[in-house]
């Protein structure tokens, strides 16, 4: 069973869950820096909201990349079952 984060069991089995278990492209989005912990210790990278933390907090977690709000986010393609996304204004 897994357990809560920062323990990155949760993302691996979601991502065992629909087929993902052996692959790397997984981008995880948090707003807690627990789950950015549980994200990078899976593997994964980690696009950080700033909602509910400080930008410290969520630098210090590990996040990749640091943004407002999903509005930064945008879907830009799929190919070949991959979503391809466009991150903007980026904090970090």
């Amino acid at each position: 069973m897994p357990l809560g984060k920062p323990d990155p069991r949760c993302y691996l089995l979601g991502a065992k869950m629909i087929g993902l278990e052996d692959s790397k492209s997984v981008l995880v989005l948090e707003d807690a820096p627990s789950g950015i912990k549980a994200g990078k210790a899976a593997g994964y990278k980690v696009l950080a909201l700033a909602t509910t933390h400080s930008l410290d907090k969520l630098r210090a977690a590990g996040a990749d990349w640091i943004v407002e709000d999903l509005r930064s986010l945008k879907v830009h393609s799929v190919v070949d079952g991959k979503v391809q996304v466009e991150i903007s204004n980026a904090l970090q």
